[in-house]
């Protein structure tokens, strides 16, 4: 999905993309006022990345119990994870960094404010094809390997580009 509405369905947010894909932003609308806001802007000289090649959908995640959004971002020159705050448009912070990249966001526990995810290029020497499961806490970057071996694990979901449809077994690409 590229928008969501916030706990009283006052404010929508959606992702606009510019043409040519330089540039991203997060906007919120305020129903009551019809004022949009930037929260958030991603600009490149190339390609703004919202999308990892294996998606068909931005990989970011919002949390509109808590007024926040989990985004996906390669400012840093490999792709990670971000903490900002819908209210504000501010960075809370970082929840993924390092010399690796994320290959996808598989679910989020908002109890226990923890992200699941798909990495790869983390372990040195290995293959940069073989991906990792990784668990961190969104609020501390605390990391934590769930699954690591010479393997890839495709994740099948609905935004992924290779995903089974329902009960009959075909590939959707």
């Amino acid at each position: 999905h590229r928008g969501w509405w916030d706990q009283d369905s006052r404010h929508a947010y959606f992702v606009e993309e510019e043409r040519g894909m330089n540039a991203h932003r997060l906007q919120r609308l305020d129903t009551h006022t019809g004022v949009v806001q930037t929260l958030i802007e991603e600009k490149s000289d190339h390609l703004a990345m919202l999308i990892p090649s294996t998606h068909v959908t931005p990989l970011y995640m919002p949390l509109p119990d808590t007024s926040e959004v989990l985004w996906y971002s390669e400012r840093s020159g490999t792709a990670h994870f971000y903490l900002y705050d819908t209210v504000t448009g501010e960075l809370k912070n970082p929840i993924t960094q390092g010399d690796w990249i994320v290959r996808n966001g598989l679910r989020v526990d908002v109890k226990r404010r923890e992200l699941t995810f798909q990495t790869a290029s983390r372990i040195e020497g290995r293959n940069p094809y073989y991906i990792d499961i990784c668990r961190v806490n969104i609020d501390t970057g605390e990391l934590t390997t769930v699954l690591s071996t010479d393997h890839e694990y495709i994740v099948c979901d609905q935004r992924s580009r290779i995903c089974l449809q329902g009960g009959d077994k075909d590939m959707a690409l």
